[in-house]
């Protein structure tokens, strides 16, 4: 695996987020030379499969790109995957959350923007960001690839290598195995190729000024002037020159005791940054872990808390309960008591009613008068006279029909 990062960054959004986005791209050879067909035109192809986007929003990116008062408004690159790599989805993921924790360090998700896009065309996985140069929070500029950046994220790449075993582009024998691919629509300019001819060396594919000379010829560049202190590549589709000067363009073509020096404090470097990343990653996994039990713990105090007040309530509502039915017989009985003396006093008063009409309708009226009862007949419907019952001469009262 390796992380790469565009020398472009300026102007719009629509050339960065339309090439990630792109179903349509032109076609080049395997020295990445523009195919043309016979009238000159440059030909195209489809990308199968289609670009995938994993996280962020086209259409935001871009607007925030072209938002920007900035020269420099946007940062894009690539992290690119052997074929052999295979990594997994969730190993993917993992690179992208440590590649945004080292890059967008200090800043919370809504203070950047990051569109992130899967592309598996060319038969690897190569993960391609690109994310405008604003903190959204303040709109002031964001560098996230400032001058000696490549140090930090070599770091991060060796230490992701190490990790699952991926291709390393220091090895030899696998570095071009994870040469990233880079379409565009022109020939790369002078910043472009200086940063790819830095990109071969990093990877250990130019060591010397022969093997330069050999790569640069391998990717479809003339070498129309070798001198002494500099190289001149000249790319035959446009006829645009470029002289390539350094320790490495030299005869010689190889370093000095000072590059020696410089290499292994470099190599020092990173194996800093190696032990220091791992540290970081063990403390993040460190803090996750401590977070999982912080809230595993709050949540296991809100149940308890929840069934003990749920205990309670429970155990009132069934002493509630206990004491309306210690309560309910007696007020049953009360109930049930009142009801029998209603429905005798309401008989007897019925009674009473019916024998008072009764004993009109015979001609007999009752007064009750210092505290005696009487008796009064009718003399048109009764009449007072003795009779014999058993032989027993007794007074009655004889009751005339009409």
């Amino acid at each position: 695996m390796i992380i790469s990062f565009f020398s472009t960054g300026t102007g719009g959004g629509a050339a960065p987020v339309d090439y990630l986005t792109a179903r349509e791209v032109l076609t080049y050879d395997e020295n990445r030379n523009l195919i043309r067909d016979d009238t000159g035109q440059p030909q195209t192809k489809i990308r199968d499969p289609l670009p995938e986007v994993l996280h962020g929003n086209p259409d935001q990116t871009r607007d925030l790109i072209d938002a920007s008062a900035n020269k420099w408004s946007y940062t894009a690159g690539v992290i690119s995957f052997a074929d052999s790599d295979d990594p997994s989805p969730d190993a993917q993921q993992e690179t992208i959350e440590l590649f945004e924790a080292l890059a967008f360090a200090g800043l919370d998700r809504d203070q950047y923007d990051c569109l992130w896009v899967r592309h598996t065309h060319e038969g690897n996985v190569e993960l391609h960001f690109c994310a405008p140069r604003l903190e959204l929070s303040t709109g002031k500029a964001l560098n996230i690839a400032p001058p000696g950046h490549e140090t930090a994220f070599s770091s991060l790449r060796d230490l992701m290598n190490k990790t699952h075993g991926w291709a390393d582009p220091l090895d030899p024998e696998r570095a071009r195995e994870v040469r990233a691919t880079i379409e565009a629509p022109t020939r790369a300019g002078r910043e472009a190729l200086h940063d790819w001819i830095l990109d071969q060396i990093s990877i250990g594919i130019i060591t010397d000024r022969a093997s330069m000379t050999d790569v640069l010829s391998e990717a479809g560049f003339e070498i129309p002037r070798a001198s002494k202190n500099y190289i001149t590549a000249k790319d035959p589709d446009t006829g645009e020159r470029w002289r390539l000067k350094g320790e490495i363009s030299m005869t010689t073509g190889k370093p000095n005791r000072l590059a020696e020096k410089l290499n292994l404090d470099l190599e020092t470097i990173r194996r800093d940054h190696a032990a220091l990343m791992a540290s970081q990653l063990e403390s993040f996994r460190s803090e996750f872990s401590n977070i999982a039990t912080s809230a595993l713990h709050t949540i296991e105090t809100d149940i308890r808390f929840f069934l003990s007040d749920s205990k309670s309530e429970l155990e009132r509502r069934s002493e509630t309960i206990r004491r309306w039915l210690t309560i309910s017989p007696w007020m049953i009985v009360g109930m049930v008591s009142t009801w029998i003396a209603t429905v005798l006093m309401a008989s007897w008063f019925w009674m009473g009613l019916m024998a008072h009409s009764e004993m009109t309708e015979l001609g007999l009226t009752r007064i009750e008068q210092s505290g005696q009862t009487w008796v009064t007949l009718d003399p048109n419907q009764t009449e007072l006279k003795t009779c014999t019952m058993a032989q027993t001469p007794i007074i009655c009262i004889e009751i005339k029909e009409h």
